[in-house]
């Protein structure tokens, strides 16, 4: 067990908890991507059908392109029991929508 200021204190640099020194990330070659250049007015959510190749989790926001990862089943979860919650307790005159695609 480490105590604070000894050999063994990991926020002193002692001890077996020590990470091994950071090396640069041996990138295997691969094809080249090329990547979809914004326009100068950015991009709109036509782009998103015209541009061909794009990642299926692409989204547009504030005129950029941001690829997501697919959700996990944790993630998947917590959103169907937010909805399942907001629609049980949604006055009447409300609506809950959500994952909607908007264009302009």
């Amino acid at each position: 067990m480490a105590t604070l200021g000894d050999d063994s204190d990991p926020t002193t640099g002692g001890g077996d908890t020590d990470a091994p020194p950071a090396t640069e990330p041996s990138v295997a070659p691969s094809r080249s991507v090329n990547w979809p250049v914004p326009p100068p007015e950015g991009f709109t959510a036509d782009d998103l059908d015209r541009i061909p190749d794009l990642p299926p989790h692409t989204e547009l926001i504030d005129e950029s392109l941001v690829f997501v990862s697919p959700r996990k089943l944790f993630h998947m979860l917590v959103l169907s029991m937010l909805d399942f919650e907001l629609r049980r307790s949604a006055p009447d005159h409300l609506r809950v929508r959500r994952e909607i695609s908007t264009s302009t």
